[in-house]
């Protein structure tokens, strides 16, 4: 597998390296080289604590009027319906 490492040079010139996704595989050295190096033992070192297990979860709809979402599509007065929300909001309007 391959993981990412952000390796930043600190103001003292020493190197702290971080494992992406990984926040608690942080280390610092001297040298970049050697950053990289220690960064790789900590994900050794975190892998050989468990396990990677992939998960397959599936979306859950939050929005509960998409349930809905073109059930009157085939309903053959639905446009008319529409007609008669527009004209109402349109009288509604010119009242204001």
């Amino acid at each position: 597998m391959q993981y990412q490492i952000l390796v930043k040079q600190q103001t003292d010139n020493s190197f702290l390296a971080t494992v992406l996704g990984m926040p608690e595989c942080r280390v610092e050295a001297q040298t970049k080289e050697q950053a990289v190096v220690l960064a790789k033992e900590a994900i050794e070192d975190l892998l050989g604590q468990g396990e990677i297990v992939l998960v397959n979860i599936d979306t859950i709809n939050s929005n509960p009027w998409l349930k809905m979402h073109g059930q009157l599509k085939d309903e053959p007065m639905f446009d008319d319906v529409i007609g008669e929300i527009k004209a109402y909001r349109g009288s509604v309007d010119e009242q204001d």
